[in-house]
């Protein structure tokens, strides 16, 4: 986890030191993001998930010479992941953002089953950049939902325990 912690420092401390310090609740995005403080272990994995799902989109987008949009669509899913976890960071929104989260999650590993698996029965399915982004973000989603789902039944756990 702390080299996630440590990408994400350096990523947000060059946005923040070439535009402008974005400001959510009084406080500098850069210096949240790059100690992760206050947050909760799962809003961190949602964190990093959203901005490995960004990576996998630009990946796939300048991969393939920019020619189609569509290289896009892991951002699509990572983005409000991101955002939603960065809600989460505040304890009064915590189930709220995860909840959130794990939606888009949900969303980001069915997605490229609807493309794969018709491909695969179809015989035509062969291994491109752009089935390997899907099959990234399959990969990545699941995971990410499977902890989701193991932090809200542990939470209901606790909660029932006292």
């Amino acid at each position: 986890m702390r080299f996630v912690e440590v990408a994400v420092k350096r990523t947000i401390n060059q946005f923040c030191a070439y535009s402008w310090p974005l400001l959510i609740d009084g406080n500098c995005l850069s210096y949240e993001l790059c100690h992760l403080k206050g947050m909760d272990t799962y809003a961190k994995v949602g964190v990093a998930t959203g901005l490995l799902l960004i990576l996998v989109a630009l990946g796939g987008y300048l991969g393939s010479g920019m020619e189609s949009w569509t290289a896009l669509i892991p951002s699509f899913v990572g983005i409000p992941i991101f955002i939603s976890s960065l809600i989460a960071r505040n304890p009064d929104r915590l189930k709220l953002g995860m909840h959130i989260a794990a939606t888009f999650g949900l969303l980001g590993f069915f997605a490229p089953l609807g493309r794969i698996i018709p491909t695969a029965i179809k015989g035509e399915f062969e291994w491109s950049i752009a089935t390997s982004a899907m099959a990234a973000m399959l990969v990545i989603c699941g995971v990410f939902v499977v902890l989701c789902v193991k932090s809200f039944i542990d939470a209901r756990k606790k909660r029932l325990a006292g």
